[in-house]
């Protein structure tokens, strides 16, 4: 029987061979790849089974060996917390401010017990032997490379049950992942066929051979990109404030990523601050008006340049209609407007004053519109005006850009760490570290003499 060691290396391999076909897949796979490919779905299914009882089998092992270091008995009675195994529902002890924001009920927790216990969690890892024997109690894993009572040596990793609830609200919150295309990845490069040209219809003569085209493809390439977030969290977190501060601490980790995924999406420079990634925005001016934004805008370009200033009182409706006419017709169907709340309220004022509307009228259809299009607001998108700034996009962002999501979110916490110059050891708190990886690639915005899946407004050079 192969060891765990040895079935996570073959699945890896799997994952290998699986990504190297489908970088050559075709518009149709051949019979052939298609054999391949169901061979190792099945043969990859089989191995994560067979990981999953492993790794069950040494969590079990663990757990009781962890039950027989711990300075407090496993079975001490509890007159504080309801000490029965599972737990549905909150001991009376307990209170909550408000709703929930990060944790939703499930089929076998609500909401708030779900916090609870991530709490609880929180509490065993900052030193709570009373927590532990909950956790330990209530099949909560407590996993980590360190000692007991000491996590100086590491980060302790956080359980999938509460890694889902976060990476549920990432997905939410977050502008650009929630629009562009996903693609999961099996592997920290992948590369991704993108139909860029099509065949040609030829005129033919009688008893003459019809001229053979052929589809065009490029490849996008995706390589996984490391982003970290720390929290700290006070060492005295005490049981009546459990659920709520488990709340903050998983919105706090997911709203950092999301709007970080939103940064690199619209803004991405391509600069380490980014990743390296390129974003939308950049895209544009790099494509159509050589990097500088200076230029003038190519009449058969994706850019519209407003007014004869910078402020966002100069954009028209002749602007906001002639965007509108530039978007190519294969890209109408999922057409959104994005810019931020700020350029919105310029837009509604603009198509209020010019028709005699009112604010109500023109949000009827269920949420902000434009000319019938939906707006998305793009916190991370310019607030204030500047000069050479393309503020407003507009088009159908599946086409134009692909979101990598290597689906390995970790979570993990230590009181050694330093945030900025204060060490947590010092100020009693623990710093909670989330790690996501990811990646952006920005590929169609069109080009100087052509318009792309999306299209933009830049303000004027002065």
């Amino acid at each position: 029987m192969k060891t765990k060691v040895e079935m996570l290396t073959r699945l890896e391999e799997v994952s290998k061979q699986m990504g190297d076909i489908m970088s050559t897949l075709g518009e149709i796979p051949t019979d052939e790849q298609q054999m391949d490919i169901n061979k190792l779905e099945t043969e990859s299914k089989a191995l994560k089974a067979s990981i999953e009882m492993a790794t069950k089998a040494e969590e079990a092992s663990n757990r009781l060996e962890e039950a027989k270091q711990l300075k407090v008995p496993r079975l001490a009675p509890d007159t504080t917390h309801d000490m029965e195994e599972h737990v549905t529902k909150l001991p009376a002890s307990v209170r909550k401010w408000g709703k929930l924001k990060c944790f939703t009920d499930s089929a076998k927790y609500t909401s708030d017990v779900k916090a609870y216990r991530f709490g609880q969690y929180l509490r065993a890892t900052l030193g709570s032997d009373k927590a532990r024997n909950w956790c330990l109690m209530n099949g909560v894993e407590i996993r980590g490379a360190m000692l007991e009572d000491n996590n100086s040596k590491g980060g302790y990793l956080v359980p999938g049950e509460f890694s889902s609830d976060i990476i549920r609200l990432v997905e939410e919150r977050g502008v650009f992942r929630r629009n562009a295309r996903v693609v999961p990845m099996t592997q920290d490069k992948l590369d991704i066929p993108k139909y860029s040209a099509g065949s040609t219809a030829y005129f033919v003569g009688e008893a003459k051979a019809i001229t053979a085209s052929d589809l065009t493809y490029e490849l996008v390439t995706l390589i996984a990109k490391k982003l970290g977030a720390i929290v700290p969290v006070s060492g005295e977190l005490s049981d009546d404030a459990v659920v709520n501060v488990a709340d903050l601490v998983a919105e706090d980790i997911a709203y950092k990523f999301a709007d970080k995924e939103d940064e690199c999406g619209f803004n991405g420079t391509g600069s380490g601050t980014y990743g390296g990634i390129v974003g939308l925005r950049q895209q544009l001016i790099e494509k159509v008006l050589a990097g500088d934004g200076t230029s003038a805008v190519p009449a058969g370009s994706g850019l519209v340049r407003y007014g004869t200033g910078h402020s966002y009182a100069n954009i028209a409706i002749a602007t906001l209609t002639q965007l509108i006419g530039k978007l190519p017709v294969y890209a109408e169907r999922n057409a959104k407007w994005y810019m931020s709340k700020v350029v919105w309220s310029y837009c509604l004022d603009l198509l209020a004053d010019a028709g005699g509307n009112t604010i109500p009228t023109l949000m009827q259809g269920g949420g902000p519109q434009l000319f019938g299009y939906p707006v998305q607001f793009v916190d991370v998108m310019p607030k204030a005006s500047a000069v050479n700034q393309v503020c407003v996009l507009f088009g159908d962002l599946r086409l134009a850009a692909t979101f990598g999501d290597r689906r390995s979110m970790a979570m993990a916490m230590s009181n050694s760490a330093y945030v900025g110059s204060t060490s947590m050891f010092e100020t009693d708190q623990v710093a909670i570290r989330g790690i996501e990886r990811f990646d952006i690639v920005t590929h169609d915005v069109g080009s100087t003499t052509a318009t792309g899946p999306i299209v933009g407004i830049i303000s004027h050079t002065a």
